[in-house]
């Protein structure tokens, strides 16, 4: 018997592992992901056009809001155990944030060609700075509640034991920011993991 009850949060992390790829591999046509002045005019084409890859940012964002909002259900409603709401809070306000910086695109979209020109400096530095600082922060969240959840007080499915293994070698990727285009390959994952978790029978009984 699967638990149905988290039927929609779990069809969301699946969605999140397959268009989160889909979104930044998109990208590296722009110049996401290279280096120099590539990645710069790459950046600068992307924030001044707006375009359906923009909604799918934002569908991408909203969506993994609302899987780790439910797995804060999650961990409340079958484990009983709190202590990572306000880690799990701090991340859903991160990725709110980082969603938050279509508010860039929004912004040039309203410029003439000639204020955009002389702004390209300030929007890409902006949209760089919020992407490094972004990373680092989710790469120390992800950490804690990798190892949050390993060294929790209450017993923890094997399932979700998987997750936070998988969540700290994700933080250590994004941390060092070199290796966090791994992220494209091990967030999907950690996503499909945390189906398996909404899916998850809460009666089962695990043998360790």
């Amino acid at each position: 018997m699967k638990n149905t009850d988290y039927l929609l949060p779990a069809l969301a992390a699946v969605a999140v592992a397959i268009l989160f790829p889909v979104y930044w591999i998109g990208q590296m046509p722009m110049g996401i992901g290279m280096e120099g002045a590539d990645m710069v005019a790459g950046l600068f084409i992307h924030i001044s056009t707006l375009d359906l890859s923009d909604v799918l940012f934002l569908v991408l964002g909203l969506l993994t809001m609302y899987v780790y909002f439910k797995l804060i259900h999650l961990l409340n409603d079958q484990l009983n155990y709190s202590s990572l709401n306000i880690v799990i809070w701090i991340i859903i306000a991160l990725n709110a944030i980082f969603t938050g910086t279509l508010v860039l695109d929004l912004y040039a979209s309203t410029m003439s060609a000639d204020t955009l020109a002389s702004n390209e400096g300030y929007l890409v530095g902006s949209a760089m700075t919020i992407a490094a600082g972004s990373m680092i922060l989710f790469g120390i969240l992800d950490i804690i509640l990798g190892i949050a959840l390993l060294r929790a007080a209450v017993p923890v499915p094997s399932v979700l034991k998987i997750f936070a293994v998988i969540a700290i070698i994700q933080g250590v990727f994004e941390v060092s920011l070199f290796l966090s285009f791994m992220t494209l390959f091990i967030f999907p994952l950690a996503m499909i993991i945390l189906a398996a978790a909404f899916m998850r029978n809460p009666d089962s009984i695990e043998v360790v």
